[in-house]
């Protein structure tokens, strides 16, 4: 009976662990890619006569770079960079080109919820908190007309700087202590009208698979 018992606190010690490994606490750090979007108006803003041409693009390629720590196996804090697909209007026709682009980066900082899946070593997670971001915003014309769904900035190149919240949802799995993999996705939230600023923030979501270190 004592050897029944003592095997039945080892497999549950076990269970546990296999449980505490699916959110390891401590330090990480990490990085991953997936498809942003910058969420632009859709509608062209560049008046070009019959025979020319006009284009939109708001979505490709991002990247993230993170470091976190985990509280314990329920919540975490993590601080990021992430760099989103250029969103980018044209307009061109004989002798006249023009082009709108927006290169957009964030700075983040999360708070992170976790809820383990049974003892599968999965998790699913919840974060929220704010980014600083910054936009860099080139504008040049050779004589296109443009309508009024943007606020035109000046011609060259400026920047934008704005505060805002930011939340997402992912699922994770630990292979071993020390490595995690997860995919996730985040929003973050718009600010103004285009119609009313050159530097209102679009909506920026992003869906990553990323890969972290875990130091703990």
């Amino acid at each position: 009976m004592k050897r029944i018992v003592t095997l039945s606190c080892a497999a549950a010690a076990l269970m546990l662990s296999t449980t505490a490994l699916a959110t390891t606490c401590g330090p990480y750090l990490g990085a991953g890619v997936g498809k942003s979007w910058v969420k632009t108006p859709d509608s062209n803003i560049f008046i070009v006569p019959a025979g020319g041409s006009t284009t939109h693009s708001f979505t490709g390629l991002g990247a993230r770079g993170f470091v976190g720590f985990n509280i314990n196996k329920y919540f975490g804090l993590e601080g990021g960079y992430t760099r989103y697909a250029r969103s980018t209007f044209n307009g061109s026709s004989i002798g006249n080109t023009a082009y709108l682009k927006y290169y957009i980066h964030t700075y983040d900082v999360v708070a992170k919820a976790y809820l383990p899946i049974g003892y599968s070593g999965f998790n699913i997670y919840g974060l929220g908190g704010y980014v600083r971001v910054v936009e860099i915003v080139r504008y040049v014309n050779t004589g296109l007309g443009t309508n009024t769904k943007i606020s035109m900035p000046p011609i060259g190149t400026t920047h934008g700087y704005n505060n805002r919240p930011m939340y997402g949802v992912g699922i994770n799995y630990n292979f071993g202590k020390h490595l995690t993999v997860n995919v996730e996705g985040t929003q973050v939230e718009h600010l103004n009208s285009f119609g009313t600023t050159p530097y209102a923030v679009p909506y920026l979501d992003y869906v990553s698979a990323n890969i972290a270190y875990n130091f703990g």
